[in-house]
């Protein structure tokens, strides 16, 4: 179970959907569950931002890109959760890396 998220709240992340749900409304444990896993999917990518992940402690403090790639990775998670619709893996993986390109260190292989 990956740490909770903090990058980004869980208001933020139904915002990010369109969910009317009420706060404390049962299916919110869901969504912070997979809020968590798309902060940490996203945080792996970019493998600390060369030592700068140490200063992102809430969403005033992350870059916008990192922000938004969370709430990508969230909107990506909420999407595939077994009632599919349309959806590019292709253009999502594009708009991913255009949010996180800055961050990610080149590997050598």
């Amino acid at each position: 179970m990956p740490a909770p998220a903090t990058l980004v709240t869980l208001t933020q992340a139904k915002a990010q959907i369109n969910s009317t749900l009420p706060p404390g409304d049962p299916a919110d444990t869901e969504l912070q569950d997979m809020l968590d896993e798309a902060e940490a999917i996203i945080l792996d990518k970019v493998k600390g931002a060369s030592g700068q992940a140490v200063n992102w402690v809430d969403p005033t403090t992350a870059p916008g890109n990192i922000t938004a790639a969370i709430k990508l990775q969230f909107t990506h998670l909420y999407a595939l959760r077994g009632d599919e619709r349309d959806v590019d893996p292709e253009d999502f993986e594009k708009r991913l890396h255009l949010l996180l390109a800055h961050f990610i260190t080149p590997a050598v292989a």
